[in-house]
Parts: structure tokens; sequence; C-alpha cells
């Protein structure tokens, strides 16, 4: 599904083994914008939901991690000027979500919801390798997510 918010482009796809309604296409539209700041310039997102089988192949291709994660992102790294600044992708694997939301006592959306917040903040160059990173990518994932009605991710019940 392509969606334009102004100069904002976000496409997302599913895999062929994942239902499409497996999530709604609007809450992840509005999730993704929720996460990117509000003087963003346009850009475009584009996510994908996938099957372990995907991920897997996916995280060894790149990370040369041999298993299915939640959510991958890969910043865009383009250096000749192009139409539409492209920030970069997400993959989300669905079945690990699932399987992540439940062993946290979440609902699919509150998970999936923090999935897509992470990635884009990794999208726009948040990252957790340090203490101070991680506290700063964390502080700014509760915030979003609380605009969302959601409550902290990192709260030991995930309620």
């Amino acid at each position: 599904m392509n969606r334009t918010t102004s100069e904002l482009h976000i496409e997302i796809s599913f895999g062929d083994k994942i239902e499409p309604d497996w999530a709604d296409r609007e809450l992840i539209q509005s999730w993704v914008i929720n996460a990117l700041p509000a003087d963003l310039d346009g850009g475009e997102i584009d996510v994908r939901i996938c099957d372990k089988q995907e991920m897997r192949d996916i995280n060894r291709r790149f990370a040369g991690k041999d298993y299915a994660t939640n959510v991958l992102a890969f910043p865009a790294e383009i250096d000749a000027p192009v139409p539409a600044k492209m920030l970069g992708d997400i993959l989300i694997c669905a079945p690990v979500v699932d399987t992540e939301a439940q062993e946290q006592n979440k609902t699919r959306h509150q998970h999936l919801a923090h999935m897509l917040t992470h990635a884009v903040l990794h999208l726009l160059g948040f990252d957790h390798q340090t203490v101070d990173e991680a506290e700063l990518m964390e502080s700014r994932e509760v915030t979003l997510l609380q605009n969302l009605g959601f409550p902290d991710p990192y709260a030991s019940s995930g309620q």
C-alpha cells in the first residue's frame, strides 16, 4: 500500500505467507508518522511485514545472524540526489512480534507500535550501542508511545 502524507511516502507490503489483515495499514502508517519529527521535510520509508524464513534469510545476509529477529531497520545510504529523500526500509517479522507480545503480556498493537517506533528511530540515526545511546533512544521511544496512548514498553510488566 502506498500512502502519501504531504511529502512523506510510506509503502507497506506483506510477505506472501502473511495475511494482509495481520495489521491495519492505517495504524502502521500512523505509528510510523508519530515517530518522525514534525519538521521532517518529506521522505520515503518502506515497511515490510514478513514471515520467519524471510526475516532469517535477510538477517543472515545483512547482519550475519542465522535467526529470525523481531525487526530490522536499514537506513538509506544514498549519495546521489534523488526526487524523494529515502529514509530507509523496515522489516517486521509478524510471528516473532506475536510471540514476543504474548511472552511480554502485551497486545500485538502495543508491541508492533514499539517495534515500528524503534525502527524509525534507527532510520533517523538513533542507536543503542552504548548506555547513553540506549537511554536516549529508550526515553524517546517511551515518549512517542505514550503519545499514542501506549504504556512504557520497558516497564517490567509490559502494561
